[in-house]
Parts: structure tokens; sequence; C-alpha cells
């Protein structure tokens, strides 16, 4: 079974948390995150199923959606600044978990698509609402 991870809220739930700690303890509590939700116990379960594989997902260039929102911005409304962590985050994800960065859409679209393909023989780990439209009993929350 594998698990497809939304790293991207990996990324910022663990580089607000670590805002005022070191880098280093960032990734370290990324790796722990990251481990609790690979193993859920020492069972090695994922919500009832064996996960022997995994692929982390984070969002990268030149969305599609920034082409087709006419009415505003797609997500015009996040201005606030980005965490202080998350680029360092993003890179030990991608260096030491093997992270796949996708180009033109979000993870979440590259989830649901592998998802989609995958069907029973993957479970999606998220709490990104968009995964709620994937069909499945495959889909639980970080």
């Amino acid at each position: 079974m594998i698990a497809l991870i939304d790293a991207d809220l990996i990324g910022y739930r663990i580089a607000f948390a670590c805002k005022n700690e070191s880098t280093i303890t960032a990734k370290h509590t990324l790796n722990s995150y990251i481990a609790d939700i690979l193993t859920c116990g020492v069972d090695n379960t994922f919500d009832g199923c064996y996960v022997d594989q995994w692929k982390l997902f984070l969002t990268g260039k030149d969305n599609f959606r920034n082409n087709i929102a006419v009415t505003a911005v797609y997500k015009g409304n996040r201005t606030a600044p980005k965490p202080e962590h998350l680029p360092a985050l993003r890179q030990h994800m991608v260096k030491e978990w093997g992270a796949v960065v996708v180009e033109g859409q979000e993870a979440d679209d590259a989830i649901a698509i592998e998802a989609s393909v995958l069907k029973e023989e993957c479970v999606v780990a998220s709490v990104d609402k968009d995964l709620d439209q994937i069909a499945g009993d495959g889909i639980t929350t970080l």
C-alpha cells in the first residue's frame, strides 16, 4: 500500500509551529511528523492499511489556475509572508523524503490524479478539503 501525502500542508504546519526554533529543530520535527503519519504507532498501520511505500507531493510553479481565474487573482487573499523555515523544509522533503515537486498544478491535484489511478492500492494523507472529492475509502486526515 502506498501513502500519497500532501507535503505542502506538512511544510506549512511545521514551519509555523517551529517559527521560534532553529532550522535543525524544524527539520527534526518534520521528520518526526512524517514518520508518525507513516507508522501510526509501532504496528506500522495507516488507518487499517499496511503502508510500505510513500510519495510526498509539493506544489511547484506555474499553477494552471492562475490562467483561468478571471474574477480575482487565484489565492490573491493570501498576503501574509510565508514562514521562514518553509524553503528549508521543502528542500529537506525533496532531498531526504523523495518528495515530488509538481509543476503546473497543485500538490492536491497530483495526489487526486495518482489516487484515481491507484484506487484501493493507496491511501491519501491530507486535511485539504479539496481531496474530499476523491471517490473511495482511502482518504485520511493528518
